[in-house]
């Protein structure tokens, strides 16, 4: 095993960075997303490449958009005198997105998203439009400024066709040219 680089060697390199304050090695895949169970082998979970790393980011930027516009929203309410808001779609696109979307390691934690929800409440309406339009952009979702989030009809079907589509591309029974026609119904359904 001489000269061979193995998850211990990677995980006592990103430990010692720690320890010492400094920033982590630039490592892919992180050796704490690499899982090694005897019975099933190795697995991944977390980016393998360097644009996987992007896309968690966008991901990310969505989750921190989608708070902000809530708290935007409760806010706009509050100036109209309308009743509190209950925690509706935008808390739930967030968790969900952030438990479908983002592996482990990357995840906000329950504490974050409650840290982040508290944060924003307490900021202006001005400055949450402001703050929501550059993280909508910032994650490549086109919003105008001002807008409201969709309804809970409209993100559970989001999600429902999220997890129609992941159930089809995991499908070990079909061929790939089943998949792919699979997922074009899928979507003509939802779409039109």
């Amino acid at each position: 095993m001489s000269g061979q680089v193995t998850k211990n060697t990677r995980s006592a390199e990103v430990l010692a960075a720690r320890e010492k304050g400094l920033p982590e090695p630039d490592i892919l895949p992180h050796p704490d997303d690499v899982i090694i169970d005897r019975s099933s082998g190795v697995t991944i979970d977390g980016p393998m490449i360097r644009e996987d790393i992007g896309t968690v980011q966008k991901a990310k930027q969505l989750i921190t958009a989608v708070l902000l516009q809530e708290a935007l929203e409760m806010r706009r309410n509050r100036v109209k005198g309308e009743p509190e808001q209950v925690p509706g779609t935008p808390l739930m696109f967030a968790i969900w997105l952030n438990r479908s979307a983002l592996n482990k390691r990357m995840r906000f934690t329950d504490d974050e998203m409650i840290d982040m929800r508290m944060r924003f409440r307490g900021l202006s309406i001005r400055e949450l439009e402001k703050l929501a339009f550059r993280m909508w952009k910032a994650s490549g979702v086109s919003v105008k400024r001002g807008a409201f989030i969709w309804s809970n009809n409209v993100a559970a079907s989001i999600m429902q066709f999220s997890a129609n589509a992941t159930v089809i591309i995991a499908s070990k029974d079909q061929t790939d040219g089943q998949k792919n026609e699979a997922l074009s119904l899928l979507i003509r359904r939802m779409f039109g």
